[in-house]
């Protein structure tokens, strides 16, 4: 378009006047920017950082957050954790309980009764619940090369500190004991070790009452406590700190030696294949046995009593070879739920992809029990590959895997068993007789395949044959699976006291089965 549509007396009345075309894209700048303006008029988080997460970008925590959502965390080297802010009431406060030993008064009785403080403080207007944390470091894993080095590094740093501040507040050393009771609570070393950790950093003055001084910087090559401090992090720190309430938890329940080295859960899953199939071998002692005793008790004979008792004895055996495989699967999922462990799994599997790179995400690791937070521990591949694969835990895995039973296994049944599952299709016994037996193993499965695929929903359809997805199909199910727990736990932890989500018995029952699965 061009000047000849308007009508114009002299060149100065095109001043002013915009084309067509420029009209058309002024108009779609104008809703281009107002798109842009509505997309960036996001609301600024009063506490912390705001951080827009842009398309294709995933965000710090397992579960994606969804578009047009907003959520806080708590993000830091060590762990990331969603958390949910809450409104406290005008009458909530906080009470702090604590023992005065300094007012204590003595009863009739003469005992000293010590008194109770109690301190009262109130809330502050907002209060977060913490999600499901998503460990960023791995914690250390007992009597390991990883904790070894760390505390080699740790405890001179404590001791060269502890002489620093007391030298500078005092002008003296300290005594071999006062050093031992100011090291962290949970550092548990001999005392000859400890002292060859303090002679790296001190020198003993036998003079001076078995005084311990801190030496000076390039002494020994000692290099100063600012430098022994760099070599120490504060999430090793923390790491270490996990570790050890983690193995007070295993001791409190019984286990003492099982959870150290690299290959403890490798050992304990050795010892829970043998049980497993002494227990099996047992029953199956058992029940030949009882047989017998059946058929001699038909006949009345004279030996009854003594294949009673030899019954009884068997009988006792089962029991505890039973009793101690129960304890060994204890054991097992005490120590898979140890934090060393965890930590590893999911550092390993979802951070670093290794084996399968998918995590079982319900089971007795997920720590809310009703399907509301993730289960660490890796899924196992069914071809586990050795370069991907930690051999400590792979093949073990996969054979405890096969131990759940062999009911679905067709072969395991006999002719008339077969038959018998061949009649309930509604098969004539003409039709069944000529069958052999891998003739009536695949009419079986066929039957239960479509049996399956038709929801007829009958007990028969675990001899279906399941459908083989692709890595692809499973990796998209997978990433669907975290998404609908992250969801669960969003919804659980940002309900108001009072209005939380009511969870369906069914969805209870659903998370039980798939605990009892796995």
């Amino acid at each position: 378009s061009g000047p000849n549509q308007y009508t114009l007396k002299s060149a100065t009345d095109l001043i002013g006047v915009v084309s067509n075309a420029k009209r058309k894209k002024t108009k779609e700048a104008a809703a281009l920017e107002a798109k842009k303006a509505k997309e960036t008029a996001i609301d600024m988080l009063p506490e912390g950082v705001t951080e827009i997460l842009y398309q294709k970008v995933h965000g710090p925590f397992i579960g994606e957050v969804e578009e047009g959502n907003a959520q806080t965390g708590l993000i830091s080297n060590l762990f990331a954790a969603p958390i949910f802010r809450h409104d406290s009431e005008p009458t909530d406060f906080l009470m702090v309980l604590g023992q005065l030993t300094t007012s204590s008064r003595v009863a009739s009785s003469g005992e000293v009764l010590t008194e109770l403080g109690v301190v009262l403080r109130p809330l502050p207007a907002n209060i977060y619940c913490v999600g499901q944390t998503e460990p960023r470091v791995k914690v250390f894993s007992p009597n390991t090369n990883d904790e070894k080095k760390f505390i080699n590094a740790f405890v001179p740093y404590q001791v060269a500190k502890n002489l620093q501040r007391t030298e500078e507040l005092h002008g003296n050393g300290l005594t071999f004991e006062s050093i031992k009771d100011r090291l962290f609570g949970n550092t548990a070393i001999p005392q000859t070790q400890l002292r060859l950790r303090i002679k790296q950093v001190a020198n003993f003055e036998r003079k001076d009452n078995g005084i311990w001084s801190l030496k000076s910087v390039g002494e020994d090559d000692f290099p100063g406590v600012e430098a022994l401090g760099r070599k120490v992090s504060p999430e090793g720190v923390a790491a270490y700190e996990s570790e050890c309430a983690g193995v007070r938890r295993l001791k409190d329940l019984g286990i003492e030696e099982l959870y150290s080295g690299g290959s403890n859960i490798a050992n304990v899953a050795s010892v829970m294949l043998y049980l497993n199939g002494a227990a099996h071998a047992a029953m199956e002692r058992k029940l030949k046995l009882k047989k017998v005793l059946e058929i001699k008790k038909r006949q009345k004979s004279p030996q009854v009593p003594y294949f009673q008792r030899a019954y009884e004895k068997l009988d006792e055996e089962y029991k505890q070879v039973k009793k101690r495989q129960e304890i060994a699967k204890f054991i097992y999922e005490e120590i898979q739920l140890s934090p060393w462990h965890l930590s590893g799994e999911f550092i390993d599997v979802h951070k670093r992809a290794q084996g399968s790179a998918m995590m079982k995400l319900t089971g007795i690791g997920d720590p809310s029990g009703l399907g509301e937070a993730y289960n660490f521990l890796r899924e196992m591949d069914n071809k586990p590959n050795k370069a991907t694969v930690p051999s400590n835990d792979g093949a073990l895995n996969a054979q405890i895997k096969k131990i759940t039973g062999t009911e679905n296994d067709l072969r395991k049944l006999t002719m008339k068993q077969m038959a018998s599952l061949l009649r309930s299709y509604g098969m004539k016994d003409k039709q069944i007789a000529v069958l052999k037996r891998w003739d009536r193993v695949h009419v079986i499965r066929d039957l239960s395949t479509k049996a399956a695929s038709d929801g007829m929903g009958d007990e028969l359809e675990r001899f279906a044959r399941g459908e083989k997805l692709r890595l692809s199909d499973q990796r998209q199910i997978y990433k669907e699976r975290v998404q609908e727990i992250w969801r669960r736990q969003i919804a659980a932890l940002s309900a108001d006291p009072g209005n939380e989500v009511v969870r369906s018995e069914s969805a209870i029952g659903a998370v039980k089965d798939s605990n009892e699965v796995e």
